[in-house]
């Protein structure tokens, strides 16, 4: 029923005329309300567990701009109410892979049924593949994917367990999808880095692959959950605090390659921090800090011209180049104290290491801009 190979050769280039990367939206966008146009080389089709059949589609565009992606039910929407057709969401994604999930009815009760897929790009010899996944609730906050190589892809969640009888939260449970195979539920230890200390309400925030062998639950306020996924057996679970405590009114963003923060979200003075963290099968793992741009960098910097002298917000880092960030600016009134501010939303990309502002983008009607997904995904035309 489902297929979590790819054939494409590792040596396939991306297409020339589509973006190396992109931002998607989370959220399924209609045809009637978004002006964007999906292309039909990523078009791809499947049937959901109860018959319907549907298509998938995507609408590139060029980073800082939010790429939408698209759902056609063939032969109408699943209800006369159609409010199931926006019902899709993109999950998790990485490399050529993108996890999506849809609610439809369950003719057997008066509720909804959650269907996963697998949506691949393709390649020159195969058109994209969307392909139904066994039965698991899955959350955007708490699960990832993995595409390793050899037309390899692992899906994961986890949960962090609270023990009742010890009042501690020393364990954790994840349930991986490995090729070819059925979900397999583990319950494994918590290890503090370093005397990294666990908070007592963690929050999962985000899900970050690392390469082809790690895959990192985020929570934005206090640090990272880290498992060596593609062990067949895995051991433990490796808690890693941020390298800094966050200050209040911050935004924190991990990604594949480092993470920002904390950005101080004030209108006024501030300072964008990078740092790396090398992760590694054995040996030390340390946070190593990149760099930091401060808000007279960015104001000066050519280009820059009008824009608001604001703080930016929702960073996130490229999948293709770990200097290059995305970033949302605007003036709107509970930013500063004028009920004339302009309400206007700006993206920017700046080249955090050589100090440039590449490109700037006014805001669409996005209305999820802060939770944009980045991908590297790559179509074949």
């Amino acid at each position: 029923m489902e297929t979590l190979t790819n054939s494409r050769a590792a040596v396939d280039p991306p297409a020339a005329s589509l973006p190396r990367w992109v931002l998607l939206n989370h959220y399924v966008s209609t045809a009637d309300t978004d002006p964007s146009v999906a292309d039909v080389t990523t078009a791809a089709s499947s049937c959901t567990s109860s018959g319907l059949s549907f298509s998938v589609s995507f609408a590139p565009v060029a980073t800082p701009a939010t790429s939408r992606f698209y759902c056609y039910w063939i032969g109408g929407a699943p209800d006369e109410f159609d409010h199931n057709r926006k019902d899709l969401r993109i999950i998790a994604a990485h490399d050529d892979v993108v996890l999506i999930r849809t609610s439809v009815p369950d003719s057997r009760s008066a509720f909804c049924t959650n269907d996963y897929f697998l949506y691949e790009t393709g390649s020159a010899a195969r058109p994209p593949l969307l392909s139904l996944l066994p039965c698991c609730d899955l959350d955007m906050k708490d699960t990832g994917v993995l595409r390793r190589g050899e037309g390899e892809v692992i899906v994961a969640q986890l949960v962090v367990m609270y023990d009742n009888e010890k009042g501690l939260r020393d364990t954790a449970e994840i349930c991986v999808l490995r090729q070819g195979g059925d979900w397999d539920l583990k319950q494994l230890p918590i290890v503090h880095h370093e005397g990294s200390k666990l908070p007592k309400w963690p929050r999962l925030d985000a899900v970050i692959p690392v390469g082809i062998r790690f895959m990192c639950w985020v929570d934005y306020a206090s640090g990272l959950f880290v498992c060596d996924i593609t062990d067949t057996s895995p051991e433990v679970i490796r808690y890693i605090a941020l390298p800094v405590p966050p200050p209040e009114s911050s935004i924190v963003v991990a990604t594949t390659t480092g993470l920002i923060g904390p950005t101080a979200a004030i209108c006024f003075a501030f300072n964008v921090t990078t740092w790396t963290l090398n992760l590694r099968t054995e040996g030390p793992i340390a946070w190593v800090k990149d760099g930091v741009l401060d808000c007279d960098e960015l104001w000066q910097l050519p280009n820059y011209g009008c824009l608001p002298r604001v703080a930016p917000k929702y960073p996130i880092i490229s999948s293709d180049n770990p200097d290059i960030i995305c970033f949302v600016i605007c003036e709107k009134p509970y930013l500063i104290d004028d009920d004339d501010a302009d309400e206007t939303e700006w993206m920017l990309q700046i080249n955090t290491r050589s100090k440039e502002l590449l490109s700037v983008v006014r805001g669409d009607t996005n209305p999820y801009i802060d939770s944009r997904l980045p991908a590297k995904l790559r179509w074949q035309q």
